[in-house]
């Protein structure tokens, strides 16, 4: 009998900071991340996105012009709302960082992928 095997999301990347000069930048972190959070959010489709934006920002007290200043705040946002579900979008998320800056690289430390510590490293690299 053949053992079926589970498919697995894995990243094979590295941490580099020093492949750009600081005023190579034409993106500051927030508005790159905020455009990464719309874009994701809009694969959940456009009425979707306005309620879950709207949501976040009266009950949950997380302002959309702000998300990228208060990054726990933000993740724990998501996860009130998602749930188990949160690390699709915050995948989501990365991956839109990463093809808006696609020079930049990270590694995880040990076996799992961090969304705040991966937003993070992205944050010093732009």
């Amino acid at each position: 009998m053949q053992q079926q095997m589970k498919p697995e999301l894995s990243f094979t990347t590295s941490l580099v900071t020093d492949r750009k000069a600081p005023s190579q930048s034409r993106y500051t972190f927030e508005e790159v991340f905020s455009e990464a959070v719309d874009l994701a959010f809009s694969t959940l489709g456009n009425k979707a996105k306005q309620t879950l934006i709207c949501y976040m920002e009266q009950k949950l007290g997380v302002e959309q012009c702000a998300i990228g200043s208060d990054l726990e705040a933000f993740s724990g946002a998501l996860e009130e709302v998602f749930g188990q579900a949160t690390q699709l979008i915050e995948v989501q998320i990365m991956h839109f960082l990463h093809m808006k800056v696609p020079r930049f690289e990270y590694a995880a430390t040990g076996s799992e992928l961090s969304f705040l510590n991966y937003v993070k490293a992205f944050r010093r690299f732009v």
